[in-house]
Parts: structure tokens; sequence; C-alpha cells
């Protein structure tokens, strides 16, 4: 798995909490109520982003160089309060695994994922990383 760093551009929202853009990435951005939340839902945003452009065949950009970041930070419309990294993880080859649990709780996580529209495994990868990374 190949871990990749772009930095995001982080802004004070117009009436309380954050927002940040990538601006290495189209599009790529997201907010939160405090710098923790944003920090979680950014690495979220930016993976998300990584994801689908894999899944689209659509080319991944290589990070800024700092010259770059400059250039892009004195074009930006929003003033910026600071710049962060966040890694993230280019997507490879799924791999499968066993997990061994009670029945009934794989039959709620399977009733769950189904009412919220993902997949089983989407659920327990993605609940799984965001405890990861609430508690590093």
């Amino acid at each position: 798995m190949k871990k990749i760093t772009y930095f995001m551009f982080v802004h004070k929202g117009d009436k309380f909490g954050f927002w940040c853009e990538f601006p290495d990435l189209p599009g790529c951005m997201t907010d939160g109520d405090n710098l923790e939340e944003l920090m979680k839902n950014a690495a979220n945003a930016m993976e998300s982003w990584l994801e689908a452009a894999d899944e689209r065949e659509i080319d991944i950009p290589a990070p800024s160089d700092a010259e770059t970041l400059k250039r892009k930070a004195d074009e930006c419309d929003e003033p910026i309060l600071f710049v962060a990294p966040v890694t993230g993880y280019l997507s490879n080859a799924t791999v499968r695994i066993n997990v061994t649990a009670p029945e009934s709780k794989i039959a709620e996580i399977t009733a769950f994922a189904k009412k919220v529209g993902r997949t089983r495994s989407e659920l327990m990868v993605d609940s799984t990383l965001d405890y990861i990374r609430s508690n590093a």
C-alpha cells in the first residue's frame, strides 16, 4: 500500500467551525465543527477522492511542491488559517479476510449496513479505521 501526503488549506467557517480544501485534488473539501473533527473528515475525504479517482481511472496528481502550494495559496479566494499535511493511502488490490464473531453480531452489522446503503465489508473497514484514527 502506497502512502501519499497532500496539503490542505484550512479556513474558518462563516458562522462556526472550519472547512478545508485540497488544492491538488479538484473538488475535494470537507468541514468540521472543530479542528479534531475537521482532521478526521479531511482524511476520509481525501481517501474517498483518491479511491473514486482510482475506480474511474482518473490520473491521481502528484502533490505540489512548496513553491506551487504558495502560488495556489496566494490565488485562493478565502483567507487561509493554516496549511496542514494529510496522509492517505492509494488503493490497491482488494484483500479478502475471515472474521470470526457471534452470528448475532454479524447479523446486526449486516442489517445496519443495509440500512445505510453500504456493504458489510465497507462498514466494518471504515468503522475500524474511524476508531483507529480517533484513538491514535
